[in-house]
């Protein structure tokens, strides 16, 4: 069961404060209830009782509330419910009225079941009978009373470790009409019950109330045995969860915490007898996870035992790192420099590639950080970079593909810059970012070079550099924002014909040249022939390199001429520079910098290395993961600016390893498709489909589909997408998206781009 943190009803909580749980319970507050007001967490702290919707809830067995919105992550992969429903009180009891003839949800098993029965509580209305299956195994038909609702169960003989879909198939009746097929409060997977009337779902209203113990009042998870409360995390060094038991009513119990983890033998980490009635108190549980770190776990309180009317208690159970050291302030930063270098790939630059020819990246490395295992928001170079000039992500502010623009109500971070009294600029050579995509905005001075122009690849810099002294020599304690779009590893390539003919291979007698290199590539894309034989030879793909290899370093000039400037002006020490790639080019035997490539990560694992104010953390490298909106509220905040509405992570905190207690898992996206990676689990898919699994450190061609048999890592990856996209779509709400509109010079540059 999943509960929405929304229904935690504070009302509710201070009634039952003083109620034993062997009085009459309360009636259940219908859906339209005044909800809980979920207290505000700190990013390092996570409240159980607040983020339970994240948390699975078994009293014998599996138990889906369908009657609650908390089972919509279950349902399909969808964001949203896999059919049109609606909540209807009955009796207390929550119900979905379902107008679909389908309804799927997804469920863990963790331990093998045998002997096992499927429960439904329903009430049917168009619709008679229902058939339940298993994974497509028919287990049976189930007759739907009108008149009230029933239970009624069907065996299930056995059901292994992992994860399972459960379908139930409504007959009768017609789709699309106003009455529903049936309305369902919940399902149960589990033992067979000895009385199926006396069964009591495990709903918030009955296990989250006030405690007061020994005079000590607490926000508490009670349960009857056997019921389970699992929350699934991602480890950061030093995590800690913490809990009190006691027992709530007369009676006694036994209180466990356990460790769950796909593949790993369970482990109980703490475990106390409690006893209730009139000297009854609170036992701190403090658990240490420090040897998880890194790792995607479960953790269950579970009441195993408890006797008389009482129940289990865990008192405000709580996740936070331990010992977290105090993050560096690298203070202020007098002046940014964000230098975005198209299809780059990292190989191609220090410290992940050769250092020669390139020193002013080697210099920006040992005096920043080098970020790892920064990941791209999406493949499409203009998604990309419309998330890092507006710090939203590809679903939220709507430029997906490249053929649309962005639109003119989201903000972009030249006009935060204004707001703040920050001057901006941004010079961009890559057409992708060209004023028909609608990066033209809020800038004090906007310059697009197209690459058709006889003009160096480095100019954006070169420029940059200039509006840089201009800027300090008119105001010297003005904050500045510089941002340069450059063509980094991209064609059409910076190259002379006598530079050409010195590159290997020596004998070449392939098509790719520098100025129509794009073209080149684009056209033996699109050939129309087994997309196996669309390959580069070796001696391609060796020229390819050498032609990237001599641009980069023309490029890494006009960057010295950048680091001169604040070096120059004394704000060198004082500035956040940022280099980047917006998408890396891919790797063999793919035709490398495609428009439209798919998540993979050969292309979505691009360079990023960041020199922040002061030198804090120089030289080292972060192993966190990060993505594009982290870059965004990093320089934001470096500005003084604010970063309302945005979700991107400080990438100091993060390369100190000071995680969000979310474990900080990043998602990129394509159109419907999606890919998360959740330290070295990745799931990626198809909105609405069964996705895909795997453990990169184990198996790092993603070559065998692990969803099935990791239950814990599937729902952890599964959920965080779930709220990652739904939250990105509720931003963007009705917005549709925008087509571009090229002109011809804009036309022009794309083709010479490969579009």
């Amino acid at each position: 069961m999943r509960l929405y943190p929304a229904l935690l009803v504070l009302t509710l909580a201070s009634r039952c404060a003083s109620r034993d749980p062997g009085d009459a319970v309360a009636p259940k507050p219908t859906p339209s209830s005044p909800a809980f007001s979920v207290r505000e967490s700190k990013p390092n702290l996570l409240r159980w009782i607040d983020e339970l919707s994240d948390c699975d809830v078994e009293h014998e067995g599996v138990f889906l509330d369908v009657g609650s919105p908390a089972t919509d992550p279950r349902s399909d992969h969808a964001l949203g419910a896999s059919e049109p429903s609606d909540l209807i009180d009955r009796g207390g009891a929550s119900f979905a009225r379902i107008h679909g003839r389908r309804l799927s949800f997804e469920f863990a098993v963790l331990e093998p079941l045998q002997h096992a029965e499927v429960s439904v509580r329903a009430l049917g209305v168009a619709s008679r009978f229902v058939s339940v299956y298993v994974d497509e195994r028919r287990l049976g038909v189930i007759a739907l009373s009108r008149d009230e609702p029933k239970i009624a169960s069907l065996p299930l003989e056995e059901l292994s470790t992992g994860t399972h879909a459960i379908t139930l198939r409504f007959t009768g009746g017609r789709e699309g009409a106003d009455d529903p097929f049936a309305e369902v409060d919940y399902i149960r997977i589990g033992p067979p019950m000895e009385s199926k009337d006396s069964y009591a779902p495990p709903t918030l209203r009955d296990i989250v109330t006030d405690v007061v113990l020994d005079g000590n009042p607490q926000r508490a998870i009670v349960l009857r045995s056997p019921s389970t409360v699992r929350c699934a995390l991602r480890v950061s060094p030093g995590m800690e969860l913490r809990t009190s038991a006691g027992y709530w009513g007369n009676g006694r119990g036994l209180a466990r915490i356990r460790v769950v983890e796909d593949g790993e033998v369970p482990r109980v980490v703490a475990e106390r007898k409690v006893t209730g009635g009139t000297g009854a108190v609170w036992t701190p549980l403090n658990v240490n996870l420090d040897q998880y770190a890194g790792r995607v776990i479960g953790i269950e309180l579970t009441a195993v035992e408890s006797t008389g009317s009482g129940r289990v208690a865990f008192g405000e159970p709580t996740t936070v790192p331990s010992g977290t050291e105090t993050p560096i302030d690298a203070g202020s930063a007098a002046a940014v420099v964000l230098v975005v270098a198209s299809g780059l790939d990292r190989r191609s630059v220090p410290p992940w590639g050769p250092t020669s020819g390139l020193p002013t990246i080697a210099r920006l490395v040992r005096d920043g950080v080098a970020f790892d295992r920064y990941r791209a928001a999406s493949t499409v170079v203009p998604a990309a970079f419309a998330s890092l000039l507006t710090g939203l992500p590809p679903r939220a502010h709507g430029l997906e593909d490249p053929s649309s623009r962005l639109s003119d109500e989201v903000r972009l971070v030249g006009e935060r810059a204004k707001e703040g009294s920050v001057h901006s600029a941004l010079f961009t050579g890559v057409p992708l970012s060209f004023p028909a995509f609608g990066f033209d905005r809020g800038w004090d001075q906007y310059d697009a070079i197209s690459p058709v122009r006889d003009l160096p690849a480095a100019e954006p810099l070169f420029r940059g550099a200039a509006w840089l002294k201009e800027q300090h020599d008119a105001d010297r304690d003005a904050k500045l924002l510089l941002v340069a779009h450059v063509r980094g590893g991209h064609p059409p390539w910076d190259v002379t014909r006598d530079e050409v003919s010195g590159m290997p291979p020596e004998v070449y007698n392939g098509a790719l040249e520098p100025r129509a290199g794009a073209i080149v590539l684009a056209n033996l894309r699109s050939q129309k022939r087994n997309p196996a034989e669309q390959r580069l030879t070796a001696d391609d793909w060796r020229r390819l390199h050498a032609l990237e290899e001599a641009a980069l370093r023309k490029q890494d000039a006009g960057l010295r001429r950048v680091v001169e400037v604040l070096d120059r002006l004394g704000i060198y020490g004082r500035s956040l520079i940022v280099v980047m790639g917006d998408v890396a080019p891919g790797d063999p035997p793919s035709i490398p910098f495609a428009p439209l490539p798919p998540l993979h990560e050969d292309v979505l694992l691009a360079p990023l290395i960041v020199k922040f104010p002061g030198g804090a953390l120089a030289g080292s490298h972060a192993s966190a993961m990060t993505t594009t909106v982290d870059v965004t509220t990093t320089l934001l905040r470096a500005l003084g600016v604010g970063t309302e509405g945005l979700a991107g992570g400080d990438l100091l905190r993060l390369a100190k390893n000071d995680l969000p207690v979310d474990g900080h898992p990043v998602t990129a996206t394509l159109g419907s498709r999606y890919s998360t990676r959740f330290g070295q689990w990745l799931l990626s898919g198809d909105v609405g489909r069964r996705p895909f699994l795997c453990q990169v450190d184990v198996d790092p061609a993603c070559a065998t589909d692990a969803l099935a048999q990791s239950p814990i890592a599937a729902e952890a990856l599964w959920l965080r997408t779930f709220h990652a996209e739904s939250a990105a779509l509720a931003i963007r709400g009705r917005r549709p998206s925008l087509p571009a509109s090229f002109d011809v010079d804009t036309a022009s540059a794309l083709k010479v781009f490969g579009y």
